[in-house]
């Protein structure tokens, strides 16, 4: 792992060992956000994010059995139906967003070399077919991102 991940478990162990609730779970959910946060196709660590979580579902357990004895069992299966939930962008919805954004630059680009020599003529049919890429690559690509 990286030294400032590094750094954020030295946090949080030390706050947990001296007994701060608080500076350990920011430091938790800290980490755990920077690891979702680094996804694209792939979520690096992994294993990391499943220690932050249980460290986070313990700690908010602690906390609510502090408050009001008795709660803490509750409080840490709550936080970890919340922790566990997959949220996220849709793999496939995102690469076909990534595929015609990609697609509607070439049609913009291409487009240009529908034109003749001379500046005021066009060939219709190449105009034509980068026009409607240029439509449907745009329809695709708003339709992934709403998706994903």
């Amino acid at each position: 792992m990286t030294t400032a991940v590094n750094g954020l478990r030295d946090i949080a162990s030390t706050a947990e060992e001296a007994g701060d609730l608080e500076t350990a779970l920011i430091a938790w959910r800290t980490i755990r956000s920077g690891m979702y946060a680094s996804r694209w196709l792939v979520t690096p660590g992994k294993d990391l994010i499943e220690t932050a979580n249980g460290h986070i579902a313990r700690l908010v357990a602690v906390r609510a059995e502090n408050d009001a004895p008795g709660s803490g069992r509750q409080a840490h299966d709550e936080e970890m139906t919340i922790l566990t939930r997959e949220v996220g962008p849709k793999t496939g919805w995102s690469v076909l967003a990534v595929i015609a954004f990609f697609g509607w630059i070439a049609a913009v680009v291409l487009s240009s070399s529908a034109r003749s020599a001379r500046p005021t003529e066009f060939y219709r049919r190449p105009a034509l077919l980068y026009g409607l890429a240029f439509v449907a690559c745009f329809a695709l690509w708003m339709l992934g991102l709403s998706r994903a």
